[in-house]
């Protein structure tokens, strides 16, 4: 776990600066396949020393994985942004909750190792979506987000119809 962690922390900080110049989009896709080849080839790993530096390569591609929230964060305005958000979050939990039953089966069908080639292979392609199929660039996020502040400022403020005026004390 400890490598893990220390993958984490050393690219959790870079991974932020490589957001504001590709794009949050782009980097979170890249984490996700160098995320995924290394949990595919991680029954590869000899002996503790290796499987410990194949859960530090591990954790180098979960640390980009924060940028994930500041890619979604930029994604839109109000309740989109929310449920995206909110998906993202509920992701991991989910995941474990299908895995455990999932990978119990998949170990007594064809062995621990079948584990890590199978769970890793969907993210490949999620990762590749992320990074070919999105124009997702510095300029283009600070571009939506000023054309999402300049609508919200010209909204007109006035009470919804459904929303009493509060006049106090009756």
């Amino acid at each position: 776990m400890l490598c893990l962690l220390l993958g984490i922390h050393n690219l959790a900080d870079p991974g932020g600066w490589l957001a504001d110049r590709v794009g949050g989009k782009r980097v979170v896709g890249f984490g996700a396949i160098w995320w995924s080849l290394l949990h595919c080839s991680y029954p590869l790993g000899r002996g503790a020393a290796g499987m410990m530096a194949f859960r530090f390569l591990l954790g180098l591609g979960e640390g980009v994985n924060s940028q994930g929230y500041r890619a979604l964060s930029r994604a839109g305005c109000g309740e989109e942004r929310t449920r995206a958000v909110t998906l993202y979050l509920t992701g991991g939990p989910l995941g474990t909750i299908v895995a455990l039953p999932l990978s119990t089966w998949i170990i007594a069908s064809w062995g621990w190792r079948a584990v890590f080639y199978i769970s890793s292979r969907p993210w490949v392609g999620v990762g590749c979506v992320l990074v070919l199929a999105t124009a997702d660039s510095a300029g283009d996020t600070q571009a939506h987000i000023r054309r999402g502040a300049e609508l919200y400022n010209r909204a007109p403020i006035s009470p919804r119809p459904e929303q009493k005026e509060y006049r106090g004390r009756d």
